[in-house]
């Protein structure tokens, strides 16, 4: 009976390494915490208890070993470090019971951008402008637009269905909270029956702001 029990049960392997975008490192995430959960559902009830628990070491890595059932479902959650500002960690990720489990993802830390724009050549109240800024090493880091983009993030189009910006408009900007990074800032402006387009790059340092200021 002690064997058919044991047989139950099965080692699983989970590694966790963090990885700054940009530099390759994981310090970031030094201290993390991390939670292994076990469920299953006996009589129709779902019940859950922590099974593993610990810290990211200060290269933001993990080595973990449980002895998993086979019978019952294991996750894993991370907290975020407070100056982290992307992630492609999914927490509560299901766990492959009995196999070897390899978390490596990315994540980025926070900077600010802040996009000040101003209608400096109006024609009239009918000028149209749109833009969009994304992280050019992968849109899907951060894309802000003011148009509306279906499909992958890097598969966007001017629309003129969509909301723009009209008129002479003047705006400060707001700080916004990105992962520190290199930027790509494209926009469009329609008078009357000309469109103009226009394209930069800008980046933002870690805990510091990147304003750029968008004249059209």
């Amino acid at each position: 009976m002690v064997c058919v029990l044991l047989s139950c049960k099965k080692k699983t392997y989970i590694t966790i390494q963090a990885e700054n975008y940009i530099t390759g490192e994981g310090s970031d995430y030094a201290g993390a915490n991390y939670y292994v959960v076990e469920s299953y559902t006996p009589l129709f009830e779902v019940k859950s208890k922590q099974v593993a628990t610990g810290t990211l070491d200060e290269n933001g890595h993990a080595a973990i070993e449980i002895r998993a059932n086979v019978n019952r479902k294991y996750k894993i959650s991370l907290t975020q470090p407070d100056n982290v500002c992307y992630t492609a960690f999914r927490n509560y990720q299901s766990l492959d019971e009995g196999g070897d489990n390899v978390i490596n993802f990315k994540y980025g830390t926070c900077g600010y951008a802040k996009i000040p724009f101003e209608n400096v050549n109006c024609v009239s109240d009918t000028d149209k402008f749109q833009f969009t800024y994304f992280n050019s090493i992968d849109p899907n880091i951060f894309i802000y637009r003011t148009v509306a983009i279906s499909g992958a993030a890097d598969d966007y189009n001017w629309n003129d269905e969509v909301f723009y910006l009209q008129g002479c408009q003047i705006n400060i900007g707001n700080n916004t909270a990105v992962p520190a990074g290199p930027y790509i800032v494209d926009w469009r402006v329609i008078r009357g029956t000309d469109t103009t387009y226009g394209t930069d790059t800008f980046y933002v340092n870690e805990n510091d702001t990147t304003v750029y200021l968008l004249e059209y």
